[in-house]
């Protein structure tokens, strides 16, 4: 086993574990600043770094005014959520987004208190002219409920999509959901992230089992990590900040 050894002082860890289900996609948000990651699986892994998330944010006006929930949906703290509760229909004005600076191909949710009322959930993108459809497959979806369980809205990137100034933020790539009937009145995420392209096509690394690989990451830049295999190893997840996250 190699040991990297940083000459920035470190600062905090913060370490967890996802148990991955075969053949579902799966993906850790990196707390706030973090500039490096510890990867160790106790079977052979997939993994591709992850987008940064620049905003996440819920309307009930038409998008007037915004609710940013961008720091709940990544905090990595369970006592703080994005509050989807009672959001009802775009005819009442009511929409979900999230926004970065690049193009994604997916939305995974960590649903913390489900939705049970029957509720179709659907995706729209910005051509520079209009909103158009994406055409998302839900995974969040269960017995007619969108957000019922955890799971992963993904779609095939828009050769079209255009950045907006949105929420006063410049160069934003909006995806904005929509609901088809309200959700009941306590439906909550706890995490939001977000992978590069659609499932079909996201490439990854490949990794062995319990191997420790660690790895800089740009916290301008990248969100967390996404993982993918056809087994259900448990990877553990360590999270490495130093004093210079400060600056970031």
């Amino acid at each position: 086993m190699k040991v990297a050894i940083r000459e920035q002082p470190v600062s905090a860890f913060y370490g967890e574990q996802v148990t991955l289900v075969s053949a579902v996609y799966a993906a850790l948000a990196a707390p706030a600043g973090t500039r490096m990651v510890m990867l160790n699986g106790t079977a052979a892994f997939t993994a591709q770094i992850c987008g940064k998330i620049s905003q996440v944010l819920k309307t009930t006006d038409d998008a007037v005014t915004f609710t940013d929930y961008t720091t709940y949906a990544t905090d990595k703290s369970t006592s703080t959520d994005v509050d989807l509760s009672s959001l009802s229909t775009a005819a009442n004005g009511d929409y979900w987004y999230v926004t970065s600076k690049k193009p994604f191909g997916g939305v995974i949710c960590d649903v913390d208190s489900v939705n049970s009322n029957a509720s179709v959930q659907s995706g729209y993108f910005w051509t520079g002219t209009e909103w158009a459809s994406l055409s998302i497959t839900d995974g969040t979806a269960n017995g007619g409920a969108c957000f019922a369980q955890d799971g992963m809205i993904y779609w095939t990137v828009p050769t079209n999509w255009k950045r907006i100034t949105f929420n006063g933020q410049p160069d934003e790539y909006v995806a904005r959901f929509q609901v088809s009937a309200a959700l009941d009145a306590a439906t909550t995420l706890n995490s939001v992230a977000i992978v590069p392209a659609a499932v079909a096509t996201l490439p990854f690394g490949y990794f062995a089992a319990t191997t420790d690989y660690t790895f800089g990451i740009d916290p301008n830049k990248s969100g967390g990590v996404a993982f993918y295999i056809a087994g259900t190893p448990t990877i553990n997840v360590t999270w490495i900040k130093d004093d210079s996250e400060a600056t970031v």
